[in-house]
């Protein structure tokens, strides 16, 4: 999910909130970055991704597109963020194809703010985009039992941080 179509839809199907601190894990090059500032006016954008590459791809979309971001070369599985530091974290797969999905999982739910989001792709989603590495694979939820289900957009979804 990323750009100027996928983006939008997903935040106005699932209502995303606007003025809050907002994470994107996986963030590869940064391309949903402009949607997110557009849309959901965060009060701070931050990005993480393991791969140096898609780091610095990052830097230069938010250079290009003159946003403010916070961008750091981390692991979901491990991340640098003090916990309850975000009110919305976004994923766009990643959760999928980590080593260990029940650490990527349990990071989110320990960086999510009280009452905070977690949008995420359905099963269906990745299966699609990625039919055979994502074959059979789903998320780890009960490393993370206090997000619970909240919205449905068919190909995305949210949960909440009780």
């Amino acid at each position: 999910m990323h750009g100027s179509f996928e983006v939008p839809i997903a935040v106005k199907l699932l209502r995303l909130p606007s003025d809050k601190r907002v994470l994107v894990v996986g963030c590869g090059g940064g391309v949903a970055f402009p949607a997110l500032v557009d849309l959901c006016s965060p009060s701070t954008l931050t990005g993480i991704d393991n791969d140096e590459d898609f780091v610095a791809q990052a830097h230069e979309q938010v250079r290009r597109s003159a946003i403010t971001a916070e961008l750091v070369l981390g692991d979901v599985q491990d991340m640098p963020f003090e916990d309850r530091s975000f009110d919305l974290v976004v994923d766009f797969g990643t959760a999928y194809h980590v080593e260990s999905p029940a650490l990527a999982m349990g990071e989110i739910g320990r960086v999510l703010e009280r009452d905070g989001l977690l949008l995420y792709e359905a099963p269906l989603t990745q299966f699609l985009a990625h039919p055979f590495r994502t074959s059979g694979r789903r998320l780890a939820w009960k490393s993370a039992p206090s997000l619970a289900p909240a919205r449905n957009a068919g190909l995305w979804k949210t949960r909440i941080k009780q």
